[in-house]
């Protein structure tokens, strides 16, 4: 605020994409307007076009599918598997085509997938690989951090994000071209070498603001201790939640130390006794806020149609029993305590 530069010109802009650069250890970071636009924008810069078809997990949030319709192509959907909720690689190359143009995974609720077996997939049948990593920033994939090992990864900044500009997002990569070509996209396509005002093609405002920026850097300073909070939060859970029939606490796979961005289970209901929607209302009557998993993409209206012939059952069956737990960093073990309880004490009542 003291600077007088607020909106997207200003030097913290430029320090918050070295900052996350180094925090990841790539060479080069964007800073962009939302996880959505850095999707967008990781696109374009890898010349994704109409026509080319992106393979995508049948369970993430809609942006991740979105911005492969935003440039043309055609999502193709992949059933996920059922321990970390990521995309089935085994599953992956019987759906590569010679339309197929790249991966895109997606690190849900902040678990890394295996990402040496994709990059050894994608470099196999010579495909283009994103990384949709907005949930897991300050996770670990074989001891280093998400974000340097796809060809394109992006964060998001969204308020519920581990750190939050409000709202926002990062593109990292370590190739020169893919940053200077989203950079170029980001500011309305803009060639000041020539004029000021020359946009030799269609551009975006896909910029962030040096006032988020300011802030992201706040944020980017505490990563650290906020992903430890985190962890935290998810040992306790576990637990107090492990002896509780017809409840699957989230996996942690060997290659992984996930930042636990969300505390996510699983409720059997023959085990437990009512569904996990049963389980939400309840909850939400002693004022506990918990949300259900993503709907599975393949049956949103935009894509139904296409895919109306296609199975995926492990997402099926995973989107319909799975609720993430409150896991704000200011959450104290009195209040995990209680909401534990809350859960024993709904699954007796409907066991009574």
């Amino acid at each position: 605020m003291d600077t007088g530069w607020i909106s997207s010109i200003g030097s913290f802009v430029e320090e918050f994409g070295q900052a996350t650069a180094k925090f990841v250890g790539v060479k080069y970071a964007l800073p962009v307007a939302s996880g959505t636009a850095a999707l967008h924008l990781a696109l374009l810069a890898l010349g994704i076009k109409p026509g080319d078809e992106v393979i995508v997990p049948a369970l993430t949030f809609v942006a991740s599918v979105n911005a492969i319709t935003y440039v043309g192509a055609k999502p193709i959907f992949i059933d996920i598997e059922s321990k970390t909720y990521n995309l089935d690689i085994n599953q992956l190359e019987a759906k590569i085509s010679q339309k197929t143009k790249a991966i895109m995974t997606v690190d849900l609720y902040g678990h890394p997938i295996d990402f040496d077996k994709v990059i050894k997939i994608c470099r196999q049948y010579n495909l283009k690989f994103i990384s949709d990593s907005a949930e897991s920033l300050g996770s670990l994939y074989k001891g280093k951090p998400t974000g340097s090992q796809a060809d394109v990864s992006i964060f998001s900044f969204f308020g519920n994000k581990i750190i939050t500009t409000g709202e926002g997002g990062m593109i990292t990569t370590n190739n020169k071209k893919l940053y200077e070509t989203a950079r170029f996209y980001r500011d309305q396509a803009k060639n000041t070498k020539i004029h000021p005002y020359y946009h030799p093609a269609i551009g975006f405002n896909y910029g962030l603001t040096n006032l988020q920026a300011a802030v992201g850097l706040g944020q980017l300073k505490q990563i650290k201790k906020l992903v430890a909070k985190k962890q935290a939060i998810a040992k306790e859970y576990n637990c107090l939640l492990k002896n509780i029939p017809g409840i699957i606490t989230p996996l942690e796979t060997d290659y992984a130390k996930s930042n636990y961005w969300m505390y996510a289970i699983l409720v059997n209901k023959n085990k437990f006794g009512c569904t996990r929607d049963q389980l939400i209302s309840y909850l939400k009557t002693k004022n506990i806020e918990t949300r259900p998993f993503f709907f599975p993409i393949p049956l949103l209206p935009p894509y139904k149609k296409a895919n109306q012939d296609k199975r995926f059952p492990i997402t099926i069956k995973i989107a319909s029993q799975g609720m993430n737990l409150p896991t704000f960093a200011s959450l104290t073990d009195e209040e995990i305590k209680y909401i534990c309880q809350i859960i024993a004490s709904a699954q007796k009542s409907s066991n009574g």
